[in-house]
């Protein structure tokens, strides 16, 4: 037979074993819960659309003709543009959008090299009252792509002071 005494012993101890089993639980599952652990990560992708020029183009100057010519032509080749845009379905065009249009018997042109994704319209009229589109395409990208203007005028042009327009080209869905 058990004594007194040790009966107080064994009942702090049967009292006790459910908080010792429940801590050995708990612990062992914090050891094991640094083997593996998840994390969710959330994205999102924008619409991107974007076009930038390298600077202005050098000064398109007619100065010099061969007799007999009826056309007097001037070539520059000296900017770029870059483009990227995840959108299907996208067009570059240019407007001449300040200044008007080009002085009688002048007239200004301009081609875009084509980039990944991309079909040139070759050299395009350009004006003050539309917009033309110069290049089509969908998701894609160019970089350093070469602008070509080409200006023309007749024996009829004006002559005399010099003067300038502001050529803006956009990218934009079709």
């Amino acid at each position: 037979m058990i004594k007194w005494p040790y009966i107080n012993i064994y009942l702090k101890l049967f009292a006790l074993m459910p908080i010792l089993l429940v801590s050995t639980a708990l612990m062992s599952e914090k050891v094991h819960a640094g083997n593996n652990s998840q994390q969710t990560v959330g994205f999102y992708i924008g619409e991107i659309s974007e076009l930038a020029v390298s600077g202005d183009p050098n000064v398109l100057r007619i100065e010099t003709a061969t007799a007999g010519d009826s056309e007097y032509i001037t070539i520059d080749s000296s900017t770029t543009y870059s483009y990227t845009t995840n959108q299907a379905s996208r067009k570059i065009t240019g407007q001449i959008t300040t200044g008007g249009d080009m002085p009688d018997e002048t007239a200004l042109f301009v081609s875009l090299q084509a980039g990944t994704g991309y079909t040139s319209a070759g050299e395009v009229s350009l004006n003050s009252t539309e917009a033309q589109t110069l290049a089509t395409g969908g998701r894609g990208h160019g970089n350093a792509r070469t602008i070509t203007y080409r200006m023309t005028a007749t024996p009829d042009a004006p002559s005399g002071d010099a003067d300038s327009r502001v050529v803006t080209l956009t990218l934009t869905a079709q």
